[in-house]
């Protein structure tokens, strides 16, 4: 008992501000904030444990003994709050060995892109409409105040004819019509023998010339996973031969060969032809 008090005493005053450690620290201008907001704010954890065990005591089946083991079995690998690419989770069942992606997104935010796209028709550069695409595809688990079913239904309207342009106008001068395009850029990134430069680009010149093909055939993007599979299931019109000048792209722009520029310029060949064809 004399132990485990103690090492309370000690937790207690670890997690005093480190100005109690430091000479003359409470003089510091800062420190009266500071001790004020950890009081009030020990007080309030403090008062919530007191009322949670309250009630857990009266209340057994609220919090079931080993609760927390089992909880925590539930997980074989857990990576929590991994907001590196947005607010997300990650964690891997140890029961199904499914891997959990848990993205967090912001409502009014995500709101605004269905709007930007659909309503303002405001393209991007590659991935224009990988959201809606989220949105129209989505199962809720819950909607208790309807508030996603409303923007699906948003979600599920048809291609707008002044969006599948905009996106082919903005996405086409990128590809190799500009001093600055994708095509100059990796030209220059071969010209150095510089790896990951080409890799860059060409993942930034695809990104965009996919953006075009789901545009021109009114599918909305289905994000980066698997995308020749889309293009082919979902797509009936695309340039010809694209799968395979894709994939001979990729192949020789992976050693920076010479031949990597003869590839482009095939495929952006290929699209213009079809674009004609298309209407644009």
């Amino acid at each position: 008992m004399i132990g485990r008090f103690a090492a309370f005493v000690v937790l207690v005053l670890g997690l005093l501000p480190i100005a109690n450690w430091i000479p003359g620290g409470h003089a510091a201008p800062w420190y009266a904030d500071r001790i004020d907001a950890w009081s009030s704010g020990g007080a309030i954890v403090l008062g919530i444990a007191v009322i949670a065990r309250i009630l857990l005591r009266g209340r057994p089946g609220l919090w079931p003994a080993g609760a927390w083991g089992t909880a925590a079995r539930q997980w074989h690998r857990a990576d929590w709050a991994a907001d590196y690419w947005g607010p997300a989770d990650q964690f891997i069942s140890a029961t199904t060995g499914h891997e959990i992606d848990l993205v967090t997104f912001d409502a009014a935010w995500m709101a605004a892109q269905l709007r930007r796209v659909l309503i303002d028709h405001a393209p991007s550069l590659g991935y224009t409409t990988a959201l809606w695409h989220t949105v129209r595809v989505s199962r809720p688990l819950a909607d208790p105040a309807g508030w996603f079913a409303g923007l699906q239904a948003l979600a599920a309207a048809d291609y707008p004819e002044p969006l599948r342009r905009a996106i082919v106008a903005y996405n086409r001068p990128v590809l190799g019509d500009m001093l600055t395009s994708y095509r100059a850029q990796l030209a220059k990134a071969l010209d150095r023998g510089d790896l990951v430069s080409v890799n860059h680009r060409l993942a930034a010149l695809l990104a965009s010339l996919f953006d075009i093909v789901f545009a021109v055939n009114r599918v909305p993007h289905p994000g980066e996973k698997r995308i020749l599979a889309h293009l082919a299931a979902r797509c009936p019109s695309r340039p010809e031969g694209l799968a395979d000048d894709v994939a001979a792209l990729l192949a020789a722009g992976g050693t920076a060969a010479p031949a990597t520029l003869a590839h482009l310029d095939r495929l952006l060949g290929r699209l213009a032809v079809w674009l004609a064809a298309e209407g644009f």
